[in-house]
């Protein structure tokens, strides 16, 4: 019989992040020391690829389907399937999770809540969360330095030192790698969730206004504002992929010249994470989650919604070809440094 212990991880089940942080921690255990269950829980439907590698790395998978708002009979199925594992810990990325978990388990595991949404971009809602979740969990984990400093001013004086720990993100590295682009045109590209967090629409006027030819604009992702930006932005140059599973990302990725993060906030961004395993020149936005990474000259930041000075940007490294390959260099170093998945596994590890 196996004596390994379990952990329990709890994911939303539609797209985001939170999955590619999940997926990585577990890839991180490269000694299988634990058995890892996954547990996706939320309103929308699991993508199949999703579902296929989750089954491939973990122990078990579950998925609980919830209906909008408060679903108490969901809170205890969830509960009810965890339990019969007898984990070792939770692992919750679900904010709506943390109260009843951490009621029904109180005496018998410990919450370890990990901090997802960027601080600033946090609804009077999600801020009673972050703050439920510095009462309840055990730990709570924040991505990187900054984070943790505005999360401090964000919940006061119900912040705990004692609980609060930071884990960074990581990836597995070399899985990413360049690809020469030898069609003779520029390509540009973006991945993530088409929502109001990003700031696609300052990308795509950015992008219509270059005063250069043999450039195309590649955009990844689906969200709630896709239908909308695409009827919008129509040109034979830009490409909409939608929804790419984690070998698609790799490839798409492997094939751009340079990445833009068009954002209004992050707090560990897994897609600049990849652009920069990918040794991709990078522009992005200077804001939270996003300037922490490029303090080092490793990136070009601006000003969010300023789509002229977007423009200027995109526009000074496709006509300097020196800068762009620094700026790779650059890339591929900080992700070497500061993104490997064994790293975020081993310092989780030393919280269990």
């Amino acid at each position: 019989m196996d004596d390994k212990q379990n952990i329990a991880h709890v994911v939303f089940s539609g797209l985001g992040g939170t999955t590619d942080y999940i997926f990585n921690l577990i890839k991180g255990d490269t000694k299988k020391k634990y058995l890892h269950h996954i547990f996706f829980f939320g309103i929308e439907d699991l993508q199949d690829d999703t579902l296929k590698t989750a089954k491939e790395i973990a122990s078990s998978v579950h998925i609980t389907k919830k209906s909008r708002g408060i679903d108490r009979k969901a809170y205890r199925r969830i509960s009810l399937a965890i339990t019969a594992l007898h984990p070792l810990a939770i692992t919750c990325h679900v904010n709506s999770l943390i109260l009843p978990l951490s009621i029904a388990f109180k005496h018998i595991c410990p919450i370890i809540f990990v901090e997802h949404q960027a601080n600033h971009l946090k609804s009077r809602k999600e801020k009673l969360w972050s703050i439920m979740a510095q009462k309840r969990a055990k730990f709570v984990i924040s991505l990187t330095e900054e984070y943790q400093i505005n999360l401090v001013k964000l919940v006061k004086r119900f912040y705990r030192t004692e609980k609060n720990v930071i884990i960074k993100s990581g990836i597995v590295l070399d899985e990413y790698k360049k690809i020469k682009n030898q069609s003779g045109i520029l390509r540009i590209g973006m991945v993530s969730r088409i929502n109001d967090f990003r700031d696609h629409e300052t990308l795509l006027k950015a992008f219509k206004s270059l005063e250069v030819e043999n450039i195309s604009l590649h955009i990844a992702g689906d969200g709630p504002l896709k239908e909308k930006l695409e009827s919008r932005f129509q040109a034979n140059n830009i490409s909409w992929h939608g929804t790419l599973n984690q070998m698609e990302i790799r490839e798409f990725l492997s094939g751009l010249d340079l990445y833009v993060h068009a954002s209004k906030g992050e707090t560990s961004s897994m897609a600049l994470m990849q652009a920069m395993a990918s040794s991709l020149p990078i522009v992005a936005s200077d804001v939270e989650g996003i300037s922490n990474v490029f303090k080092n000259g490793n990136g070009v930041l601006v000003e969010v919604n300023n789509s002229n000075a977007l423009k200027n940007a995109i526009q000074e490294l496709i006509l300097n070809q020196e800068k762009r390959d620094e700026l790779a260099n650059k890339s591929n170093e900080y992700a070497l440094t500061n993104c490997d998945h064994k790293v975020m596994f081993n310092q989780y590890d030393k919280l269990l």
